[in-house]
């Protein structure tokens, strides 16, 4: 996996990151296995130190024997990447209305910045929160085809949640 916050991947900070991006959870006995396998000088304690760091930050946390990623970490990470997308796209903050009483529209510059805002607003349960059907529509410029079908899709959640 490309991880673009650890392109060097020569500290082992970063190379702890990548390799619990992909493969969870791990013991530091197999977090350093992993480093050493790739070809990096690096000693078990060097390992162990940054693991305590990382759990100190709260970047990773322990499950079971092993450790894996904080996912409220990972969250706080989306949530900054998303934001700093926004900024680079023109500042653009697609929100919703106060109350879900009348239909709303709301058009997306890209599919990914609907995506990233569908997948937020759902998360942190914006979305279907009254609990009564609204109608959502949805245009992503230069995309009519994908607007419709995402419509579509909204509207089969609403009419069966």
């Amino acid at each position: 996996m490309n991880v673009p916050f650890a392109a060097s991947g020569q500290r082992v900070r970063d190379q702890l990151l990548v390799i619990l991006s992909e493969d969870f959870p791990l013991t530091v006995k197999e977090l350093y296995g992993r480093i050493s396998r790739q070809g990096h000088e690096v000693s078990y304690q060097a390992v162990h130190k940054v693991v305590v760091q990382l759990q100190q930050e709260g970047i990773i946390e322990k499950k079971g024997k092993g450790l894996q990623l904080n996912h409220e970490w990972i969250h706080r990470v989306k949530d900054y990447a998303f934001n700093v997308d926004m900024a680079y796209t023109g500042g653009k903050k697609y929100t919703l209305p106060k109350t879900f009483s009348k239909p709303f529209t709301i058009v997306f510059d890209n599919f990914s910045n609907y995506v990233l805002w569908i997948a937020t607003n759902a998360r942190d349960g914006k979305l279907f929160s009254t609990g009564k059907p609204t109608r959502i529509e949805v245009t992503i410029a230069h995309s009519p085809t994908m607007a419709r079908m995402i419509e579509n899709e909204i509207k089969h959640h609403l009419e069966h949640h």
